[in-house]
């Protein structure tokens, strides 16, 4: 996870690292952060750039909510 919070610093915006970042929040059974960095992503998203998360994000967020990390593949 740190690397991952490395890259996010340098490149907040790009989908692929934040949808890694939820994942492995969720892999570690850390539910509150995981939703509290959707959160936070999608709110920078909107107001940085008046854009929202793209559809796969979007996707991956809703599943994870919804069942478990370990099923789920980053393919």
């Amino acid at each position: 996870m740190k690397c991952l919070q490395t890259v996010h610093k340098l490149h907040p915006f790009h989908d692929e690292i934040n949808e890694s970042i939820l994942l492995g929040y969720a892999r570690m059974g850390d539910r509150q952060s995981m939703i509290r960095h959707y959160e936070r992503f999608t709110r920078l998203l909107k107001e940085e750039l008046g854009i929202e998360p793209m559809e796969t994000t979007v996707r991956l967020y809703q599943r994870l909510c919804s069942g478990s990390a370990k099923d789920i593949s980053m393919a």
